[in-house]
């Protein structure tokens, strides 16, 4: 579509639609020169459509090297961590079970501390099993990427306006109520498609940067205090699914985009389950109906086709 038409057609869907200009926007070698518009304040860039788009993700899609890479490391290095984790546990309760022998303790007292080293112990052992193989972690990884995922398939996108970044609602609001306030305007929320296809920019990668894992990654798992590509504008001049703590909603009561509420993070789990979160195809499955507005944001947007 030519500069003129999206123009004509944004002008017809609101005067209140200021033009900012054209600017270029790359990642996951992909370029993209697009128009941007102004609508009270929040910004909004065109988005051309295209058919047969190919979405989701599968088990048996490729990792990529520098994510499989980075898995494998990371599971070594946390086994060897949990081994010195059993030592100091070992350590330190031989050091209380030997003081209440000393202390003439009575059995039972002894035999609590026995069995609270067996637990940890156990909790620890249950820890091992998963980092112990690296191979067997990468595949729990895409296993869990798989169960956590759209699945693959083919779409047609329509062009549109696109919110560049998404807000947090102003209060708590039920589903059918976010849809209510949304028909009174211009807007409506996008599709899991058309998020997906925003996010991604077509490209069947994990991550909207490509299945590319560098040491500015590390980064990404505490959004709110780095500055890294995961903040970025991607390819279509969209900040999109680089906070975890953001859920979006989108045109879908079954699903969530773009992150779990911070729930992996403030879990402190492990990138098995807090990198997903950061995926174009993640989806978080919604379990209740009502959206604070802590958590929950919208992105709106306009069809122009």
């Amino acid at each position: 579509m030519d500069k003129k038409t999206i123009i004509e057609k944004v002008k017809k869907i609101s005067p209140k639609f200021k033009e900012i200009g054209e600017k270029s926007f790359s990642m996951n070698e992909r370029e993209t020169n697009t128009l941007v518009f102004e609508y009270e304040g929040r910004e909004f860039v065109f988005v051309e459509g295209k058919e047969n788009v190919e979405l989701g993700w599968d088990y048996n899609d490729d990792l990529g090297n520098s994510i499989t890479e980075y898995m494998e490391n990371y599971s070594v290095g946390y086994y060897d961590y949990l081994l010195q984790v059993e030592k100091d546990i070992i350590e330190e309760y031989t050091k209380y079970i030997n003081e209440a022998i000393e202390n003439n303790k009575s059995e039972e007292d002894i035999q609590e501390l026995k069995e609270a080293l067996e637990d940890e112990l156990g909790f620890n052992n249950e820890e091992k099993k998963l980092y112990k193989n690296s191979d067997l972690f990468v595949e729990n990884f895409k296993t869990y990427l798989n169960e956590c995922t759209s699945p693959v398939r083919k779409a047609n996108i329509k062009s549109i306006l696109v919110e560049t970044d998404n807000q947090y609602l102003e209060k708590s609001m039920t589903y059918d109520e976010i849809i209510e306030e949304l028909n009174k305007t211009i807007f409506r929320l996008p599709t899991e498609d058309e998020w997906e296809y925003i996010c991604s920019g077509g490209k069947r990668t994990i991550f909207k940067w490509g299945n590319i894992f560098t040491e500015n990654l590390d980064d990404k798992l505490f959004p709110k205090e780095f500055e890294t590509i995961a903040h970025k504008p991607n390819m279509f001049g969209v900040y999109i699914s680089y906070n975890p703590y953001k859920y979006e909603i989108i045109d879908d009561k079954t699903y969530l985009k773009g992150g779990d509420g911070g729930k992996s993070i403030c879990g402190g789990e492990s990138p098995l389950y807090i990198l997903p979160c950061f995926s174009s195809f993640y989806r978080y499955k919604k379990t209740h109906n009502i959206f604070d507005e802590k958590f929950y944001t919208i992105r709106r947007v306009v069809s122009l086709d």
